[in-house]
């Protein structure tokens, strides 16, 4: 009997990892994709680590006026290697705790990314920042890798901690003021 229970509950725990969906958005008028806006996209996505795949086109994506779900967004990347690349563009971003745990992967930001509430455990690989990173609170566990920052890094307030900048590209300037750190090691350069 305990055995079946065991092996039930691993089951359990295995559909629940396996439940997470992959969702295609495409804002290009030919289609192709199961969604044409990022925001009816991002409102389908139902549970925690849900993937939405973004094609690279000609216009800026909108999205959600808060970053409240824990999704993985992958886009085509900022520098394909092809002539007269089409990128996977959003038109910024207001981070929130309820979003902990995203992760972005080849996105280009057109607008700010902030945040003014305490969030963790965020990730940006192969993104490009046309404009400010703005963080506004309490913030734990950020981790840049392959990024391009051409804007503003402001650190405004809050408790900062767990920066990992990894083999990121910086034309612009990085501010703080009224910020605390927990030091050692807030913010890694490598």
């Amino acid at each position: 009997m305990k055995k079946r229970i065991l092996v039930l509950a691993v089951l359990a725990l295995l559909a629940g990892k396996i439940s997470a969906t992959t969702i295609t958005v495409s804002n290009d008028a030919l289609g192709g994709a199961q969604y044409s806006t990022l925001t009816a996209a991002y409102t389908a996505a139902s549970s925690a680590n849900d993937t939405i795949l973004i094609e690279g086109t000609n216009t800026v994506y909108a999205v959600p006026a808060s970053w409240a779900k824990s999704l993985v967004i992958i886009g085509i990347g900022f520098d394909p290697s092809k002539a007269n690349p089409r990128t996977t563009k959003l038109n910024g971003l207001t981070l929130s705790a309820s979003g902990n745990g995203s992760k972005f992967y080849g996105i280009e930001f057109t607008q700010a990314v902030n945040q003014n509430t305490a969030i963790s455990n965020y990730a940006f690989e192969d993104c490009r920042f046309n404009a400010s990173l703005d963080i506004n609170a309490n913030t734990n566990i950020f981790t840049f890798k392959n990024c391009i920052f051409l804007s503003y890094l402001n650190f405004y307030g809050g408790t900062l901690s767990n920066f990992l900048f990894n083999s990121c590209i910086f034309n612009s300037y990085i501010y703080g003021g009224n910020i605390t750190t927990n030091t050692p090691g807030w913010l890694t350069v490598d």
